[in-house]
C-alpha cells in the first residue's frame, strides 16, 4: 500500500488520491485553496455605452481571440481611420474584463514617445519598480504583464509598422519596438492600424480583419444615437442617401448627426450641404492614400468636415484657429493651456488676441465632435483630437500631410505644384474663375502660419516655468513633450527651422535629465539636421547640437560613436572658434570623457594659457578626477577632487551649485576608500550648504540626503540612514515625480534594506535558504544601479560569503587548510543597536 494509512472510518466528501484509511478514528484535512489574484485594467476610455454592435465583426474577432482560451493569440483590426476600429477594440476589451477574470491593458502605438508613456503608466498599476535607463523599463513592463494569469494588451494607432520592426526595408528602424509585445501562455494582443500591412508581419497573415463600411441597419442605429432623435418615415429615402454618401464610416456619420444636433439642421439640408461640396472630392483622393477601397469611391469623410469646418469658421473664429493650430501637435493627451494658448495667439506682430471665451470656443469644437474630453488618474483635464479631424483641417488649408508625403516641401516655383493649388482654390470656393498667384500664395501663408503658431505656442509655454530641476518646469516639458516633437516636424514647411532646434535642444535636456537617453538622441539628431540645413555644420549652433548629439550618445554607453562626434565637434569648433573658445573646451571634454584618456594631457596644455583659477581648468580636473575614479586609481581621484573643491570655494563660493558637486563627489570618493567618518563629515557641511542655499525641497539636497542615508548604514546608524533615505524619497516624489530614476532609486535602496534586515532576522531563526535568497535580491539591485565595485554591493557579497562558509562549516564540508577569513576592512553589514535610539 503507498502513501499513509489511517485507521478508523472518513467522514467528508473528498477523495484523495494516494492516502488509505481503516478502523474508527476520524481524521480531518484541510485544504487552502488561495483566492486568485485580481485582475489590473488600464483602458485608455470610459466604455462606449453608445456603441453599435457590428456582429459580423464581433464574432469574427471573438473567433480569432476566445476569451475562455489559455493560449496566446493575437489579432489586428485594419481599416481607414474613422471606420471604428478603436470602438470595436473598446468594446472587446469590456467584454474581457466583465466575462473573465482577465486583466486588461491599453497603449497608444503612434510614436515611441506615446508608447513609452502608456507603459509608464502601466508600470505603476502593476507596482513595477523603473531604476533601469533606456528602454529596460519597457522590457519590465513586458515580463510583469507575462507574469499575470489571463490578460489582454490592446496596442491602440499602430499606423508605424516600421515602430515595430515591420514596413519598408528602407524605413526600417534600429531597434524594434515588438520585442516589448508580450507573449506566452494565457495572453491575448489585439492591434489597431490603418496598415493593410500589419495582417502578414505583426500578426498572422490570416489575422487580420476588415473594418470597413457599416451595414445599412447599423449605420441607421448611429446616425439615430448621434442626432438623439429617430429618423421619421418621411427622411428614410434622405437618411439612406446621405449615409451613402457618408460611405457608411462610423466617423462620418457621427460627425454628420452630432453637427445636425448641435446647429438643429435637417437630414435633407444637411444632404444637400454635402452635395455641395463635390468639387473637394478631386483634390481629397489625391491627399488621402488609401489602397483598401475602390479608386472610384467618393471620399466623403473629408467632405463631411469640410462642411463643419466652414461653419466653425462662420460661427466661431476662435474655434477655427484652435483646431488649425492643434492640427500639427500630438492628437492625444491635450493639455488645457494649450487650447488657452492656441485661442489667444495672433501671430507675430499680434501675438495675443483681444478678450476671448475660451470655454464657448472649446465647447463648439467638443459639439462638432472635433474633440473629446478626458480627466487623468490625477484628475488633470485632457483633450484628444482624432487624427483624420487633423488631417481635414490640414487639407481644408489646401495642401497634403507632409508625413504623408515624406515631408517633402511644397515647391511653389514648379509649375505642376501652382496648377494643382489653382484647382484645389477653385474646388474649395465653387468657382471656375482663374486663380492668381496670390491666392496660391495665401494658401501657404495659411498653412506656415499655423504650423508656426503651433511652435511659438509650445516654446512659449515651456519658456513660462523653465527652471531646471523644479517639478513645475519638468512636469510641463513631461506634458507637453509629445506636442513639441510633432511640431517641430512641421519646422521646415514653416520656415522655422531655427525655433524647432531650439525647442528641441530643451526636450533633449529633459529628456537626457529624466534618464531617456535614446529619445535623447533622437530629438537632438533631429536639431542637428536643422541647424545645418540652415546655418551649416561649421555654425556654433551645429556644432552645439553635436556636442549634445555625442553625450547623448554616451549616455548610452556607446562610447565609440560618442568618440567619433567628440572628435568632429573638437575639429570643427578649433577649426571656427578658436582654441580658447568656451565650446572648444565643451567638446575636449566630450572627447576626454568619451576615450576616457588625454585627460592629464588636456590639462596640461589648458593650463599652458590659463591660470588655475579659470573655470575651464578647474572642469577639466573634475574630468580628470571622474576618469581616474573609473579607472579605480581613488588616491589620484581624491587628491585631485580635493584641488577642485578648494578652488571652486575659492572663486564660486559655497553658495554655488557646481561647489556643492563638487564637496558630493569628493564625499563619494571617501566612502568608495571605506572612509566613512570622513565622508559623513563632508556631507554633512554639504547638507547644511544646500539647505541654505536651495532649501529642503530641492533635488541637490535630496542627492546629498541620499548618499548621507548610505554612508550612515555603513556606519552601522540604521535608523538614522533609514529615516534620511525616507526623507529623500518624499522630496523626490513631490519635486522629481514617483518616475523618475533618482525616485525609483531611494524606493529601490529602502526596499533593498528591507530585504537585508529581513535576511538576518531569518538566519537569526535558522531560515538559511531564506535569508540567502533576500540577501541575493538585495545584492542584486546593488549589483544593477550601483555596480560590482559599490561599497555596498561589496558589503552584502562579503556577507553571503561568510554565510555560506558559517553553513558550510557547520556541515563539517570544509577542512582547517580551506577555512578562508572574510576581508577585514568591510564592516559587516550594519545591525540596530541601542546607540540608533538618538540618531532619529
Amino acid at each position: 500500500m503507498n502513501g499513509p494509512t489511517f485507521p478508523g472510518p472518513v467522514q467528508g466528501s473528498n477523495v484523495l488520491t494516494g492516502i488509505h484509511a481503516s478502523g474508527n478514528a476520524q481524521q480531518t484535512i484541510n485544504f487552502h485553496n488561495p483566492s486568485a489574484p485580481r485582475p489590473r485594467h488600464v483602458i485608455a476610455y470610459e466604455r462606449n455605452e453608445d456603441f453599435v454592435p457590428r456582429p459580423d465583426i464581433v464574432a469574427s474577432l471573438e473567433s480569432l481571440l476566445p476569451m475562455n482560451s489559455d493560449e496566446y493569440h493575437s489579432a489586428a483590426l485594419w481599416g481607414l481611420g474613422g471606420s471604428g476600429k478603436t470602438q470595436i477594440a473598446l468594446a472587446y476589451a469590456y467584454n474581457r474584463c466583465r466575462n473573465t477574470p482577465c486583466s486588461v491593458f491599453w497603449v497608444h502605438a503612434d510614436n515611441e514617445a506615446t508608447f513609452s508613456q502608456g507603459y509608464t503608466t502601466i508600470a505603476g498599476v502593476l507596482g513595477l519598480n523603473q531604476e533601469e535607463d533606456g528602454h529596460k523599463p519597457l522590457k519590465s513592463v513586458r515580463h510583469g504583464i507575462e507574469s499575470l494569469g489571463r490578460w489582454l494588451l490592446v496596442v491602440d494607432n499602430a499606423d508605424d509598422l516600421t515602430l515595430f520592426g515591420a514596413g519598408p526595408a528602407t524605413n526600417r528602424r534600429k531597434e524594434s519596438f515588438m520585442e516589448y509585445i508580450p507573449k506566452g501562455p494565457n495572453g491575448t494582443v489585439l492591434w489597431t492600424s490603418r496598415d493593410e500591412k500589419i495582417s502578414g508581419s505583426l500578426v498572422g497573415s490570416r489575422r487580420g480583419i476588415s473594418v470597413a463600411k457599416m451595414t445599412l441597419e447599423e449605420s441607421k442605429m448611429l446616425l439615430e444615437t448621434w442626432m438623439a432623435r429617430p429618423i421619421k418615415q418621411h427622411e428614410t429615402e434622405d437618411a439612406e442617401c446621405l449615409l451613402r454618401e457618408l460611405q457608411w464610416l462610423p466617423l462620418a456619420i457621427s460627425q454628420a448627426g452630432a453637427y445636425m444636433r448641435r446647429t438643429d439642421t435637417s437630414i435633407s439640408e444637411y444632404l444637400s450641404r454635402l452635395k455641395e461640396e463635390k468639387g473637394h472630392s478631386r483634390v481629397l483622393k489625391e491627399t488621402v492614400f488609401d489602397r483598401h477601397r475602390w479608386k472610384d469611391a467618393p471620399n466623403s469623410i473629408l467632405e463631411t468636415w469640410s462642411i463643419s469646418i466652414r461653419r466653425l469658421k462662420e460661427e466661431n473664429e476662435i474655434s477655427y484657429t484652435i483646431l488649425h493650430i492643434l492640427a500639427y501637435v500630438d492628437n492625444q493627451n491635450i493639455p488645457w493651456d494649450l487650447l488657452e494658448a492656441a485661442a489667444k495667439f495672433g501671430g507675430k506682430k499680434r501675438p495675443y488676441r483681444a478678450p476671448y471665451n475660451v470655454r464657448e470656443a472649446v465647447g463648439r469644437l467638443k459639439d462638432f465632435s472635433f474633440l473629446t474630453e478626458h480627466q487623468t488618474e490625477s484628475h488633470e483635464q485632457r483633450f484628444e483630437l482624432h487624427k483624420l479631424v487633423q488631417d481635414a483641417a490640414r487639407y481644408n488649408l489646401g495642401f497634403r500631410s507632409l508625413r504623408e508625403k515624406e515631408k517633402e516641401r511644397l515647391a511653389l516655383q514648379s509649375a505642376a505644384t501652382r496648377s494643382r493649388l489653382k484647382r484645389l482654390l477653385r474646388s474649395i470656393t465653387g468657382t471656375h474663375k482663374p486663380v492668381g498667384k496670390d491666392a496660391v500664395k495665401k494658401v501657404v501663408r495659411d498653412q506656415a502660419f499655423f504650423a508656426a503658431a503651433a511652435l511659438q505656442i509650445i516654446d512659449n509655454l515651456l519658456n513660462e516655468k523653465e527652471r531646471l530641476g523644479y517639478k513645475e518646469s519638468w512636469a510641463d516639458c513631461e506634458r507637453l513633450l509629445a506636442h513639441a516633437l510633432r511640431a517641430c516636424e512641421w519646422a521646415e514647411m514653416c520656415d522655422s527651422e531655427l525655433l524647432a532646434a531650439g525647442l528641441l535642444q530643451r526636450v533633449g535636456n529633459y529628456l537626457d535629465w529624466s534618464g531617456r537617453y535614446r529619445e535623447c538622441q533622437l530629438a537632438v539628431e533631429h536639431q542637428l539636421r536643422l541647424t545645418n540645413k540652415v546655418l551649416g555644420q561649421k555654425h556654433y549652433k551645429s556644432i552645439e547640437a553635436l556636442w549634445g548629439l555625442g553625450w547623448a550618445y554616451l549616455d548610452q554607453h556607446q562610447f565609440s560613436e560618442a568618440e567619433k562626434l567628440g572628435i568632429t565637434a573638437v575639429k570643427l569648433a578649433q577649426e571656427e572658434l578658436g582654441e580658447r573658445h568656451e565650446l572648444t573646451f565643451k567638446c575636449k571634454r566630450l572627447l576626454i570623457v568619451s576615450s576616457q584618456r588625454q585627460g592629464a594631457e588636456t590639462l596640461d596644455q589648458a593650463r599652458q594659457f590659463m591660470d588655475e583659477s579659470n573655470p575651464r581648468i578647474i572642469y577639466c580636473m573634475s574630468d580628470l578626477a571622474n576618469i581616474y575614479t573609473d579607472q579605480r586609481e581613488l588616491d589620484k581621484a581624491r587628491e585631485l577632487q580635493s584641488r577642485v573643491c578648494e578652488l571652486l570655494r575659492g572663486s564660486l563660493g559655497d553658495a554655488n551649485r557646481n561647489t556643492h558637486g563638487a564637496l558630493c563627489n569628493l564625499g563619494r570618493l571617501h566612502y568608495m576608500q571605506k572612509r566613512f567618518e570622513v565622508a559623513e563629515k563632508i556631507l554633512t557641511e554639504l547638507l547644511e550648504l544646500q539647505r541654505k542655499s536651495f532649501g529642503e525641497e530641492h533635488p541637490d539636497t535630496a542627492h546629498t540626503l541620499y548618499w548621507g542615508a548610505v554612508i550612515w548604514r555603513c556606519l552601522g546608524q540604521t535608523r538614522k540612514a533609514q529615516d534620511t533615505m525616507e526623507k529623500c524619497l518624499r522630496i523626490r516624489r513631490k519635486v522629481l515625480g514617483a518616475d523618475h530614476k533618482d525616485t525609483t532609486d531611494a524606493s529601490g535602496c529602502l526596499e533593498a534594506w528591507a530585504n537585508e534586515d529581513q535576511a538576518r532576522d531569518l538566519r537569526r531563526e535558522g531560515r538559511h535558504i531564506d535569508a540567502v535568497n533576500l540577501m541575493q535580491k538585495s545584492l542584486e539591485w546593488w549589483r544593477e544601479v550601483w555596480g560590482p565595485n559599490d561599497v555596498s554591493t561589496m558589503l552584502i557579497d562579503e556577507t553571503l560569503k561568510a554565510w555560506d562558509l558559517e553553513d558550510r562549516e557547520s556541515r563539517g564540508d570544509l577542512t582547517d587548510d580551506k577555512r578562508v577569513i572574510v576581508d577585514k576592512d568591510l564592516p559587516p553589514i550594519p545591525v540596530s543597536s541601542d546607540d540608533d535610539q538618538g540618531d532619529k
